[in-house]
């Protein structure tokens, strides 16, 4: 770390110490550097003295820990410990060094401990309950970087001035913290998605048993899920947890990962069994896969985790090239059976869904219709419904999307009314009287239908 990172660094972590306030008594005050706490004092003086031994800061590469110096109180005794990421620059057997700090009534810290690790990085630093429960002293859980693909867990407890090693340095592709039990202590669920001779495609549930993470199940992965893509914790319907884990699929006939199919495996505790509760003993492979649009998530908020599965729509311009898609989400219970929950048209490429009346999928058919001219920059959508077979299509609605410096204008232009707005983007809808008539929807009906595509920034 260079001079003025370093710089930027430790005034961060004063501010941080010492609180801000907002209250200006004077000119003067407007040019005046925070003024460092003893506390901080006495952390940078802890913090030198590991500099000045030959290491310097890492900090770790992923996660929601990722600065050289993070302040947690991990005892639980209202004093905050100091957790800070070194390496040491002589190198030797265990290069990477994560020195704990205490402090003590009066703010003064010390060195409590160092956990040392190989590799080349520490690539993420998790501080978790995994004994005890949610009232009880936070251990360290490490991953560590030891090249650009192969990376070890361990798990750290802080007892009596020393680092207890909980779990051994275990290779791993993925992992989670989650708690399937609900018993308010976290377990590990470790993923091994690369098949070798001596270990398969699996999942690894570890559970604290007298201080360690003892291996206490095991559940395969599908054997066609390629690489991991996204892993998250949620609900399945009859109110358990579950981890989910959706990734690509292998293309048989390219023998490589394919970019347009998904699979997802469900991870939960049946009758205390760590289990994978979607998976087809016949094929190997969970019943989940699916054509990719999007992640799987809780899609009507209430709660319960959904995996979308795509279902193409008509186009009523038969000559366009254009393919539109409705998305069916479809929620799990532990027997692995699916029930329907939500059905919403996706635009992707707009950056919005709709919600749609299962009742619609058969009859529904879309057009695209796109405006580019001076100032207008408009992407539309229009519905058409078709009843019965022997019906002709009728317009039902358009939705849409524009960006040009007009577009307020023309949200409400020619019939249309507004739906919502973000910074770049107004969107609106024009309803037509064939939907009106047939009593299938109004503009309040539709306003409630239509939901902007939020981008999920969360960590796996």
């Amino acid at each position: 770390m260079n001079r003025t990172a370093l710089l930027l660094s430790s005034l961060m972590l004063a501010l941080l110490l010492t609180g801000c306030s907002t209250t200006i008594s004077s000119p003067e005050d407007y040019y005046r550097l925070p003024q460092a706490s003893e506390e901080y004092e006495s952390l940078e003086t802890c913090l030198q003295d590991a500099l000045n031994s030959g290491y310097e800061y890492v900090s770790p590469l992923k996660g929601t820990n990722t600065q050289p110096v993070s302040v947690v109180d991990l005892d639980g005794d209202g004093l905050d410990e100091a957790v800070a990421f070194f390496r040491d620059t002589d190198g030797g057997e265990n290069p990477l060094k994560i020195c704990l700090y205490q402090q003590n009534g009066d703010g003064e810290y010390s060195l409590l401990t160092t956990i040392e690790g190989q590799g080349n990085a520490i690539n993420s630093v998790t501080f978790c309950q995994l004994d005890g429960g949610s009232d009880s002293v936070e251990e360290l859980l490490v991953s560590w970087q030891i090249s650009s693909s192969v990376y070890t867990l361990s798990a750290y407890s802080v007892e009596d001035g020393a680092a207890v090693q909980m779990m051994d340095f275990t290779t791993y592709s993925r992992y989670s913290v989650v708690d399937l039990d609900a018993d308010g202590t976290s377990e590990l669920v470790v993923l091994q998605s690369s098949a070798t001779d001596t270990t398969e495609k699996q999942a690894q549930y570890y559970v604290c048993q007298e201080q360690r993470m003892v291996l206490t199940g095991t559940a395969p992965l599908s054997q066609s899920l390629s690489s991991i893509d996204h892993v998250r914790t949620g609900v399945l319907s009859g109110g358990e947890a579950a981890l989910f884990v959706s990734g690509y699929v292998t293309d048989s006939s390219a023998n490589e990962a394919s970019s347009s199919d998904q699979i997802t495996d469900i991870f939960a505790l049946v009758d205390g069994v760590f289990t994978s509760v979607a998976l087809n003993g016949k094929s190997g492979d969970s019943s989940t896969l699916h054509y990719y649009l999007t992640n799987d998530q809780d899609i009507n908020g209430d709660g319960v985790w959904e995996i979308p599965f795509p279902t193409l729509l008509n186009n009523f311009d038969t000559d366009s090239t254009d393919t539109f898609y409705a998305l069916q989400w479809k929620q799990y219970d532990l027997t692995g059976e699916a029930t329907l929950s939500t059905v919403t048209y996706y635009n992707g490429t707009d950056g919005w869904y709709l919600v749609l009346p299962e009742e619609w999928l058969s009859g529904l058919s879309l057009v695209r219709s796109d405006t580019t001219s001076g100032n207008t920059v408009e992407r539309g959508i229009l519905f058409y419904y078709q009843e019965t077979e022997d019906s002709d299509p009728i317009p039902l609605f358009a939705i849409y999307k524009n960006t040009g410096t007009n577009r307020s204008e023309r949200a409400v232009a020619d019939s249309r009314f507004s739906l919502t707005e973000d910074s770049s983007a107004t969107y609106s809808a024009k309803l037509y009287d064939s939907a009106t008539e047939n009593g299938l929807l109004d503009a309040a009906t539709l306003r409630s239908l239509f939901y902007l595509i939020e981008t999920d920034w969360s960590e796996d």
